[in-house]
């Protein structure tokens, strides 16, 4: 059959392309794409991608056309969200118990998500109900900010400074305060921009005490209620900005890491002695393999996290496209765009 997908690159370039899709295989499904968001990812490849253009688009949701012979988890029908990356679960580390460290994983096969339709192996596809499509493209993310949220092993009313005020920040945030966080900082660059004034209200609707670093010495601010650091630091925004995260922590704790950068500004320089001396455990934290879709599904169900507050719906891709735009020029002030792909 005939599809569509988006492809993109620098700057703000996006192609619409035509492919063939064959037949499910006998473990595969084909899934209409009803809504896909867009992923920080997305947004580093229409920005500084000069190397063609790039497939976009991971965030999904749609429902099942096609189920290969051998498929037993979804049928035709099934609504469902699309795991990018899923731990394959017969290699050595996933047989060892850690799907997290899987070199194995399903994948998408390099299309995007962002498309009309999508062929992939049945394993990744999760069903969910009592969500919206536009809201279920939601879990992929939230599922990133439960990630972090759990490998920063967050004491029971622990202190927290998440640097990042973008979606993953934001998600990261919230699920720090589920998992009982007492006091969780949010720190962006400054609510002087459309873009930046609706995600720190949205930090603040969400319980968070906010700090502009454009405007203030976010460390000496943290430290003004917290002076010997806060026990976590969770660092959602490009690598440039981690060495403020070990002015942040205090003697004993744990630095996070998961901003990447793909304009050549993901090498950072900072005080290795002052890390040994203090004790400050630094992770490197990734959500791949993917994994607690359904933990954030039920997130999302309950209310825990109201999608409402991160929506920012587009009808149609000339419509989508001006709102990356916005969010790059940061004169559109939004959480998560999303791209309506099929009304349903």
């Amino acid at each position: 059959m005939k599809a569509w997908g988006l492809y993109g690159g620098k700057y703000m370039r996006i192609e619409r392309r035509e492919y063939d899709l064959p037949p499910p295989g006998p473990n595969e499904a084909l899934v209409e794409v009803r809504a896909c968001g867009a992923c920080g990812t997305d947004l580093n490849f229409l920005r500084d991608w000069d190397k063609g253009l790039h497939e976009m688009g991971h965030e999904l949701s749609g429902v099942v056309l096609e189920a290969g012979a051998c498929v037993g988890n979804v049928r035709p029908g099934d609504r469902v969200v699309v795991e990018d990356l899923a731990y394959c679960g017969v290699c050595e580390d996933c047989q060892n118990g850690r799907i997290d460290l899987c070199r194995n994983m399903l994948t998408g096969g390099g299309r995007p998500g962002m498309a009309s339709h999508m062929l992939i192996d049945a394993r990744c596809l999760v069903p969910f109900d009592g969500l919206s499509f536009e809201a279920a493209s939601l879990v992929e993310p939230l599922a990133v900010g439960i990630c972090a949220a759990e490998a920063a092993d967050i004491p029971l009313g622990g202190s927290v400074a998440v640097i990042g005020h973008g979606p993953i920040g934001l998600f990261s945030a919230r699920c720090a305060m589920l998992r009982g966080a007492g006091t969780v900082f949010v720190v962006g660059t400054s609510r002087d921009t459309p873009l930046g004034k609706k995600r720190f209200e949205t930090a603040e609707a969400l319980g968070c005490r906010t700090i502009e670093s454009r405007h203030a010495d976010a460390a000496a601010e943290i430290r003004k209620s917290f002076p010997r650091g806060v026990d976590r630091v969770i660092v959602t925004s490009p690598p440039k900005t981690a060495p403020m995260a070990f002015d942040m922590v205090k003697f004993g704790g744990t630095v996070e890491l998961l901003g990447i950068d793909f304009s050549g500004h993901n090498v950072i320089d900072f005080d290795v002695n002052r890390v040994v001396f203090n004790r400050i455990d630094v992770k490197g934290v990734i959500a791949e393999p993917a994994m607690h879709f359904n933990t954030s599904i039920a997130l999302l169900k309950s209310g825990a996290v109201d999608a409402g507050m991160f929506l920012h719906v587009c009808n149609g891709v000339e419509e989508f496209s001006d709102a990356l735009c916005g969010v790059l020029e940061r004169t559109l002030g939004a959480n998560k765009v999303c791209l309506r792909v099929k009304q349903g």
